[in-house]
């Protein structure tokens, strides 16, 4: 066998053990309202599934869920600060188009008053600061 392929290879074959040596644990809501991790199907326990992990099977039961709640606890971490980031962009694409709309009113030589003129200058401030401040890209 090919030296390159031999990594490979036992990758797959551990992969295929490691999912031959898995349990699966249930997140299960019961029908009262609490929620509980389980190693037997929700409906044995009057609830129902919230959420399905595959773990370890040799691994003690208490030490399964303090993976899988691990795990989950990671995932919605990076799910909020997915969240944030793209709020973050949302607002920086509003100022830019505002900040564009501003910037419009002056491409042409237009005559403004002087009180739009002030308004603008303030407002242009203001929206530059918060780009700096959210950390928006300036083109």
């Amino acid at each position: 066998m090919n030296a390159r392929r031999l990594p490979l290879a036992l990758g797959c074959l551990l992969a295929i053990a490691s999912a031959a040596e898995a349990a699966t644990l249930y997140l299960c809501r019961g029908y009262g309202g609490g929620e509980f991790w389980s190693s037997d199907h929700c409906h044995k326990r009057s609830a129902n599934i919230v959420r399905m992990a595959n773990v370890p099977d040799g691994m003690p039961f208490e030490q399964q869920v303090q993976l899988v709640a691990g795990q989950l606890r990671n995932t919605e971490a990076r799910n909020r600060q997915d969240d944030l980031e793209r709020d973050r962009l949302q607002q920086c694409a509003q100022l830019k188009a505002e900040r564009d709309h501003i910037w419009s009113r002056y491409g042409n030589w237009q005559f403004q008053q002087g009180d739009v003129i002030g308004q603008d200058r303030t407002r242009w401030k203001v929206i530059e600061a918060e780009q700096r401040r959210l950390n928006c890209q300036q083109r």
